[in-house]
């Protein structure tokens, strides 16, 4: 218990000093490297109107000693006979297996109105057990660098796509990751954000999403807090990356969001709270909680497309 109770005090200092190098320039943790080669990429289902590639890319993460590492990503190709706008779309909790039939459906229904898709996948659970909480924030700057990478790869090796042409689409984690890329990558031009909330630590202390429970558990374990008054009391002397941080760098026209009004998993309270922070973005208030807003989900559908029309050359 000693061992990881110093094992976290040195992730602690290790993210302190992360933070005030944060606080100085905010955009420079999602600086990258551009050399990003392809390692496979295979065709695993055509239509008449769309191609769905499933690839790995090779890049480097030069922030730490250029260690390379491996992006996972599928991508949605539309047939239209010109170039194609880009819809990004930031998955949810978990991996590719956990999360492509959503992405694919969406991808689908955007395939349909002349836009490809690319859906760069976590090389990890984001609340795996063995993942620190002072590390979540690192999670998602790991993920945003490399999506702003995969989007490099296409721009340069497949014409096709328009890349001037970018837009974002991202549901529940995806939403909560969703401002780290629109401040970091100014060629999306908006964003969608679904049950997506603010103050990332907070709702890991009270998300009731089965995950993040079990992963809060763990955490309470090792870090031997007894309550979860104890745990809360720990989160709050982390630093955090959160939303008012990025909010100068995204502006509210690049933004449109899509609330539950009865959300425990994100709560609803930290939906709104990021809508606030965000300037008050055009909203959809949904009446449903987390899980319970799929049977809407082509009416978020169509929320989005309007916006994204309103932002794009098409």
């Amino acid at each position: 218990m000693k061992l990881v109770s110093a094992y976290s005090l040195l992730l602690f200092f290790l993210l302190t000093s992360q933070a005030i190098c944060f606080a100085e320039n905010i955009l420079n943790i999602y600086d990258y490297d551009t050399n990003v080669t392809s390692m496979s990429r295979r065709k695993i289902l055509s239509t008449p109107r769309f191609n769905i590639f499933s690839g790995k890319l090779k890049a480097q993460d030069y922030q730490h000693g250029n260690r390379p590492y491996q992006i996972d990503y599928d991508l949605i190709v539309s047939k239209m006979k010109r170039k194609t706008p880009l819809v990004v779309q930031i998955p949810s909790l978990g991996v590719r297996e956990d999360s492509q039939f959503i992405n694919w459906y969406v991808g689908r229904y955007f395939a349909k109105k002349g836009f490809s898709s690319l859906i760069v996948y976590p090389n990890s659970h984001p609340v795996a057990k063995q993942r620190p909480v002072v590390d979540l924030f690192g999670h998602i700057v790991r993920n945003t660098v490399a999506t702003r990478q995969a989007i490099d790869f296409l721009e340069t090796n497949m014409p096709q796509i328009d890349t001037e042409n970018m837009v974002a689409f991202g549901i529940s984690m995806g939403g909560v990751r969703m401002p780290h890329l629109l401040a970091s990558e100014p060629r999306i031009k908006k964003g969608t954000i679904i049950i997506g909330g603010d103050h990332l630590l907070d709702i890991l202390a009270n998300s009731l999403v089965p995950d993040v429970v079990k992963y809060r558990k763990c955490q309470m374990l090792l870090l031997d807090t007894k309550t979860i008054t104890e745990f809360k009391n720990y989160l709050k002397q982390l630093p955090v990356h959160d939303a008012k941080h990025l909010a100068p760098y995204i502006g509210r026209d690049r933004v449109q969001m899509v609330i539950a009004l009865f959300d425990a998993m994100v709560p609803t309270y930290n939906q709104f709270t990021l809508w606030r922070t965000l300037g008050r973005p055009e909203i959809m208030a949904l009446p449903t909680g987390h899980t319970s807003i799929a049977p809407f989900i082509k009416r978020i559908l169509n929320f989005s497309y309007q916006g994204y029309k309103k932002v794009l050359d098409l």
